[in-house]
């Protein structure tokens, strides 16, 4: 039996990775002006909506499944990728509220539930809109 450890470098890989991803979040978040947290949480779901594109376009490649074929999830792929913003948009508007005002009672047009929602049924509905006009 050998006492010798011959994966000691596995913990290695592991932080020099870990600091990688966070050197990435860092400059992702100082290119858009968001603290690290927010940085972390808009990359965390532009992960999840670059697994679902994949999908889609794996699903188109690979298998006959018209409904989750690209050409048919793409509005909806749109849609997800603004909602993988929206955490930024509550830190720019955080920002623009003067110090004198309660932060949770103002708010700026463009963070408001409303634009949110509004933008997402926006962009789904005439992504499909568009996407039924080039299908006739």
């Amino acid at each position: 039996m050998s006492n010798r450890s011959d994966d000691s470098w596995v913990g290695v890989v592991i932080l020099v990775l870990a600091g990688l991803c966070a050197y990435g979040v860092w400059q992702f978040s100082n290119t858009f002006g968001l603290d690290m947290a927010t940085g972390f949480s808009v990359i965390g779901r532009l992960v999840v909506f670059a697994v679902l594109a994949g999908a889609a376009l794996y699903s188109s490649n690979s298998y006959s499944w018209d409904m989750f074929r690209l050409g048919n999830t793409w509005p909806l792929l749109l849609g997800v990728f603004w909602v993988c913003w929206w955490p930024a948009l509550d830190f720019w508007a955080a920002k623009e509220i003067p110090s004198f005002m309660n932060p949770e009672s103002a708010s700026v047009w463009w963070d408001a539930w409303y634009t949110k929602w509004g933008g997402l049924v926006g962009i789904v509905g005439i992504g499909y809109l568009v996407k039924k006009m080039l299908d006739d």
